[in-house]
């Protein structure tokens, strides 16, 4: 609940005070401009944790920032780094990384799921744990580029690069559209046996590419 409520307050105050740093002007114009969208991604979050709680998948050890910046790859050797995040939740909070747009630009998200479950294997995919855990890490980012820029001065030159890496999770086709299209895209375009909800799996690479929905 903390980034939720960071983000609220940055809604709520932060984006209508007065600052004299433009970064900090430019950050709180854009904030009140996505207001409508960030207001939406706090509320359908809420729900998606409320489903969670009520039916949470079992837990084991996560790694729980396995971004690109914390993967490495050199000499035909692989490596995952930055271990002080570690706990026990559902494997979605690991799972979610694949196919989020944070793994950087070389390829499409579609193709980064793809070659991530090839090494993976199959596994079933709790889509409400995906759904929530993708918007959760959203507003967590949100929310410290809200504190570092709306509530301090310091950073410098770090302060622009931040503000950047705000306002591209609003791009199309970046975190937050993908985020919400979480659940759609879990679903395919041809009925199965059994009707997927938000409490189902998914069979994570067991269904064939070609019948996933497409992004919009």
């Amino acid at each position: 609940m903390q980034w939720r409520e960071v983000v609220q307050q940055a809604l709520a105050e932060w984006v209508t005070a007065v600052y004299e740093d433009p970064v900090a002007r430019h950050c709180a114009a854009f904030l009140q401009s996505q207001r409508e969208q960030m207001t939406v991604l706090v509320a359908r979050t809420e729900q998606l944790a409320q489903r969670l709680r009520a039916k949470m998948p079992a837990f084991t050890l996560c790694h729980a920032d396995m971004h690109a910046g914390n993967v490495l790859i050199g000499d035909g050797a692989f490596y995952v780094v930055d271990w002080d995040t570690l706990l026990f939740a559902p494997k979605e909070r690991d799972l979610m990384f694949a196919g989020a747009g944070l793994f950087g630009h070389g390829r499409s998200p579609a193709e980064e799921e793809t070659l991530f479950y090839q090494g993976y294997g199959v596994t079933e995919v709790n889509v409400t744990a995906l759904a929530y855990y993708r918007r959760e890490r959203i507003i967590e980012d949100i929310a410290i580029y809200c504190q570092q820029l709306l509530l301090s001065n310091d950073g410098g030159a770090d302060r622009v690069q931040s503000l950047y890496y705000l306002k591209s999770n609003f791009l199309p086709g970046s975190t937050i559209e993908l985020a919400e299209h979480t659940l759609a895209n879990c679903l395919p375009s041809q009925p199965l046996p059994e009707q997927l909800d938000l409490q189902q799996t998914c069979l994570a690479s067991v269904i064939p590419s070609e019948l996933f929905g497409s992004l919009p």
